[in-house]
């Protein structure tokens, strides 16, 4: 029986109005399962693990955002990325997401100039949303970003 998914999808944005959001073709489905108490698939790192992994570019002036769907409260999010530039980088809820940048309690905010490596502990049980914003840039950012989820 399936814990969760995380499913993953790129949503590009060029402003602040979030109705006006483009999805340019980056549309990337990576369906991932934790079972309770059952062993998974032989590519997970560990044992009651799921990983995902991806890269893309961050335009100048835009923002990227991947839909990490149906996390259960208490389960542990590890994000590893690494990027060419200065990025800031937000983990909110999905409640928080039409607010960026100005989301009351996001999960994390950061701004990382090559790499970031932060483990999560998931509040409540909703969507969440990794946002990869690089509004404030001056050139597009190569960006590779790991995603681990466990119970």
């Amino acid at each position: 029986m399936p814990i969760y998914h995380i499913i993953s999808s790129f949503f590009t944005h060029n402003d602040n109005r979030i109705k006006g959001m483009l999805n340019k073709g980056l549309c990337v489905l990576l369906g991932a399962l934790l079972w309770a108490g059952a062993p998974l698939p032989a590519a997970s790192a560990e044992e009651g693990s799921q990983s995902i992994a991806t890269r893309t570019e961050v335009g100048e002036g835009e923002w990227q955002a991947i839909r990490l769907r149906n996390l259960p409260r208490g389960a542990s999010l590890r994000v590893v990325l690494e990027t060419d530039g200065e990025l800031r980088v937000f983990v909110v809820k999905a409640s928080e997401f039409e607010r960026l940048p100005d989301a009351g309690q996001p999960l994390l905010a950061a701004t990382t100039g090559r790499t970031l490596d932060v483990a999560l502990r998931v509040p409540a049980s909703t969507d969440y949303y990794l946002v990869l914003d690089n509004r404030q840039g001056d050139k597009p950012r190569q960006v590779s970003v790991g995603i681990t989820g466990s119970r």
